[in-house]
């Protein structure tokens, strides 16, 4: 019995994709296996060392503190977490498992993304664009950096499922993983104003108040009880005193994924303006019929806002350093997703999952081949114990006291 023309081509089609997918991650794994070294890398010195030297010295309240304590403008309670199991674990802290574990953060990020999405009826191949997309090399940066990697993966993924869990009437769900990301790092905090003011929205009082009430208990616990110090109060004001510094920063940031060195600010900006008419063409369709693609997509503009305010006096090109770009690449996945729900008709859709399909490919390729140089670099800075830390000498004394408490392997 022969196959007909059609399901043959569909398998072929299906087959190509998942194929290309499974090669996508491979490739990852393979990256982060070749790069990552037991070492420390800038922040690590005192988001890591500094604490563990503090941590195991300490009473065990004070050790309950160090958790809880800022590091620049974020809590990074999971982040401690991790590096103390691994030290009671190992003996001594082991910057590889780190790196390995802030990566998994990001895998479970895309699946948590792929786990809602299909509740549009979104088939696996169909997503297969957004995941290659999302697996590109952007945030090179982060991907072999114990510290960040557990920071910025984990909060995103826990902003995901506090996203996904809200539209789906999951409320303690939500409000875990809202809880979670807001300790996982600073970026946490743009939840605040999406959940209330969702349920807020949707006129579900009894979801809101509950939200309300676990909301000012949480500031109060991170802004008062805890101690704060707050970033410098001139910053935002001269940030609003500049608005297109602002706007540019924000549009910088949206297009972080198509940043090309060699051109400065202009692929970024030229990308976060494509996507961002993208995402107003579909803005009500998508509020409609994927609440939580438009929820995720508004999670990363209000993440894009906070960030202007905060770091524009940086100049708009820092809008679209690697360790922000993994935003962008979620904020095209919700826009490809949504003009594949919004497709008039079967032919239309496959087309439009031809298309992400061709320009994931691209994206992940291209990146795959900027980030060779600053991967290898760091890898040789580490390997021969070269500077990555803007005060190094007191980086040393701080490595050196980790050696001394048996805390890291000479």
């Amino acid at each position: 019995m022969s196959i007909p023309k059609t399901y043959s081509h569909l398998k072929f089609f299906d087959g190509l994709l998942i194929n290309v997918l499974i090669f996508a991650g491979i490739i990852y794994c393979i990256t982060i296996y070749h790069f990552a070294f037991n070492q420390p890398v800038g922040d690590d010195y005192d988001a890591i060392l500094l604490f563990l030297n503090q941590y195991v010295v300490a009473q065990p309240f004070q050790q309950l503190q160090l958790f809880f304590l800022q590091h620049n403008e974020h809590r990074i309670f999971l982040t401690r977490l991790a590096m103390v199991i691994d030290l009671k674990l190992f003996g001594h802290i082991n910057f590889t498992h780190l790196i390995w574990l802030g990566n998994l953060g990001w895998g479970m990020a895309i699946f948590s993304f792929w786990h809602f999405a299909k509740k549009y009826q979104i088939s696996v191949t169909e997503f297969t664009p957004a995941a290659i997309a999302l697996l590109s090399f952007s945030h090179f940066e982060m991907m072999t950096w114990a510290m960040t990697s557990i920071q910025q993966y984990w909060q995103v993924c826990f902003g995901i499922l506090a996203v996904g869990f809200m539209v789906n009437n999951r409320l303690k769900s939500a409000l875990f993983f809202y809880t979670a990301a807001i300790f996982t790092s600073g970026g946490g905090i743009i939840l605040v104003p999406i959940l209330n003011t969702y349920y807020l929205l949707q006129k579900k009082w009894h979801e809101f108040w509950i939200t309300v009430f676990l909301t000012l208990t949480i500031l109060s616990i991170y802004f008062l009880l805890l101690p704060y110090r707050p970033p410098p109060a001139s910053r935002i004001s001269e940030a609003l005193m500049q608005p297109q510094l602002v706007l540019g920063y924000f549009v910088g940031f949206i297009g972080g994924m198509g940043n090309h060195i060699d051109t400065g600010i202009i692929t970024i900006l030229a990308c976060g303006g494509i996507l961002f008419t993208l995402f107003i063409l579909k803005f009500k369709y998508m509020y409609k019929a994927a609440p939580f693609l438009w929820w995720v997509a508004i999670y990363v503009c209000l993440t894009a806002i906070l960030a202007a305010l905060n770091r524009s006096f940086l100049g708009i090109a820092s809008s679209g350093d690697s360790r922000y770009s993994e935003y962008s690449l979620l904020f095209s996945s919700c826009i490809y997703l949504s003009y594949l729900l919004g497709a008039s008709s079967a032919i239309a859709r496959k087309k439009i999952v031809w298309l992400g399909f061709t320009i994931s490919v691209i994206l992940f390729t291209y990146w795959y081949e900027q980030s060779k140089r600053p991967l290898i670099d760091r890898l040789h800075w580490l390997m021969n114990d070269i500077q990555t830390h803007p005060n190094w000498a007191e980086a040393q004394r701080i490595k050196a006291r980790s050696i001394e408490l048996g805390i890291m392997q000479r």
